[in-house]
């Protein structure tokens, strides 16, 4: 909840309450489980944690890491990807 009040959002207080209605529908459990799994991928917003109630995707074991390592070599030199303009001088 704390992550859905800090958005820049006018006025998230709307949202909120709709995310409490779900509890009410599913459960404390599962809305806390499915703001958990949002919360991984940066995600607060309210169609989003719908979505994952209505697909049972909390009960989904969440990923260790869904970011990708940055790459430490490159694939092709610079001279293949900029051609002449990679021997050019400033």
């Amino acid at each position: 909840m704390q992550a859905l009040l800090n958005t820049p959002v006018i006025d998230p207080l709307p949202t909120a309450r709709r995310l409490l209605k779900l509890a009410e529908r599913y459960s404390p459990e599962r809305l806390e489980a499915a703001c958990a799994r949002a919360l991984t991928y940066g995600e607060t917003s309210y169609t989003t944690i719908k979505g994952i109630l209505k697909q049972n995707l909390e009960t989904l074991p969440i990923p260790a890491s869904s970011i990708t390592p940055p790459a430490t070599v490159f694939v092709r030199s610079s001279e293949e990807l900029l051609g002449s303009l990679a021997a050019v001088q400033l």
